[in-house]
Parts: structure tokens; C-alpha cells; sequence
């Protein structure tokens, strides 16, 4: 509640004659923005990859440290404190990083480590093992999170980005709902270890295509270069 108040606080610029936005308008910006921008369209593709891929196996990591890990609470609590810290220590870290680099390489380099964090996951046999996965987890996780918001803010220029940010978290979410059923039909396939392995597998098909689209050192245009001025 304190929260929520705060945010309310925060001054915000609103756009002059802007009326209701519906559905079909969120959608048709959407497809605007994608069929406009190659590089916008294969940003959000491989976003959803790398989503579909996370979705497989991160809802069952918290199953799996009860169920096989046999882990207790207070050690569980303790790994949510130690993924907590190495963030805290990711932001200062990537944020100077973000600043000089900009954030295609943020975004890459992070991406490249975290499909290692299921792998490991996966080949872990006592509570203590897991603390190899959240120690670079929580730093790696700042970086991408810190990146990949800032290059979306970057590609998604203009005056309909709001609609266009609109549509593609409702793709989003359409992945959130379908990857966890694939992880579930996994698991009683392959066991934990094969879900583990397999989202890992995904998020580095798509760490990879982040790196070749992406361009790192290379220059990516936004949304708003290839719109045609009115």
C-alpha cells in the first residue's frame, strides 16, 4: 500500500487528446511496430523464446527443492537472501557497464550466462549445491533485467509505444500460460533434471540469436526510424 502510494506520487507528462485505447488498437499498433521494424520484430520473437524457455523450468525450481533436494525452509530463505545480495552487487556492477557498453551488450553477455543456472540446477544432489546457481544468478539476472528493459525502452520509440509495450506483453503472458504446461509434460517425461536441461537449452538458442540480431557492438535501429513521418 505504501508502495502503490508512492508511485502515485511520481509527476507524470500525459499525452494531450489521448482517448480510450482498445483492444484492436493495442493490436494494430502492435503489428505496426513489428511489421515496421525487422530488428523490433526479431527482438520481441526471441524475447518470447527466451520467456517460453524460462517458463518451462522456473516454476518448478521452488517444487524441486522441496521435493528432491529435500531443502527446508530456513535454507530456502537463505538462498533468496544470497540471490538477493549478488543482485544488489549485479546492479552497481552492470549499471556503469549499461552506461559505457549500452544495453545490446548488457543484455548479450548476461544472456549468454544465465543458461548455465539450469544446468547446474539440474546436476545438483544437496541443498548447498544450489548455492552455486543463486551466487551468479542474482548478478546475472540484474544485468539482464537491466538490459533487456532499457534496449526494449530504446527500439520502441514514438508516440504509440505505450500500445505497442501493451500488445507485446500481452503476447507475453500468452507464453507465461503455455510454457508452464510444456514444463509440467516434461517433468513427467524426463524427470526434473531433463525440464532443467531443455529450458536451459532454449534460453541459449535464444542468448545465442540475442547475439547475432543484437549486434552488440554494432548499431541496431529503433521503431521510430523506420515509421514514416505523417
Amino acid at each position: 500500500l505504501v508502495a502503490s502510494y508512492t508511485f502515485a506520487l511520481i509527476p507524470e507528462t500525459r499525452k494531450h487528446g489521448v482517448r480510450g485505447v482498445t483492444l484492436k488498437a493495442q493490436v494494430r499498433t502492435l503489428w505496426d511496430a513489428l511489421t515496421s521494424d525487422r530488428i523490433f520484430l526479431a527482438f520481441v520473437l526471441i524475447r518470447l523464446l527466451w520467456d517460453f524457455g524460462l517458463q518451462i523450468g522456473g516454476p518448478y525450481f521452488a517444487v524441486y527443492q522441496v521435493e528432491v533436494i529435500k531443502a527446508t525452509p530456513g535454507f530456502i530463505g537463505l538462498l533468496a537472501t544470497v540471490s538477493a545480495g549478488t543482485r544488489m552487487i549485479g546492479l552497481r556492477v552492470w549499471g556503469p557497464w549499461l552506461d559505457r557498453r549500452g544495453a545490446r551488450w548488457v543484455t548479450t553477455v548476461a544472456a549468454l550466462g544465465i543458461p548455465v543456472l539450469p544446468v547446474i540446477w539440474a546436476v545438483s544432489s544437496r541443498p548447498w549445491h544450489l548455492i552455486l546457481a543463486e551466487l551468479p544468478g542474482g548478478f546475472l539476472w540484474a544485468g539482464f533485467e537491466m538490459g533487456i528493459f532499457t534496449l526494449f525502452l530504446e527500439l520502441l520509440e514514438g508516440e504509440d509505444n505505450t500500445q505497442a509495450a501493451a500488445g507485446y506483453m500481452a503476447l507475453s503472458s500468452g507464453v507465461s500460460i503455455l510454457g508452464p504446461f510444456i514444463g509440467g509434460w516434461l517433468i513427467a517425461q524426463t524427470g526434473y533434471a531433463g525440464n532443467f536441461l531443455v529450458s536451459g537449452a532454449i534460453r541459449l538458442a535464444a542468448a545465442l540469436l540475442f547475439l547475432v540480431v543484437l549486434k552488440p557492438s554494432g548499431h541496431v535501429g529503433t521503431y521510430q526510424d523506420s515509421v514514416p513521418a505523417a
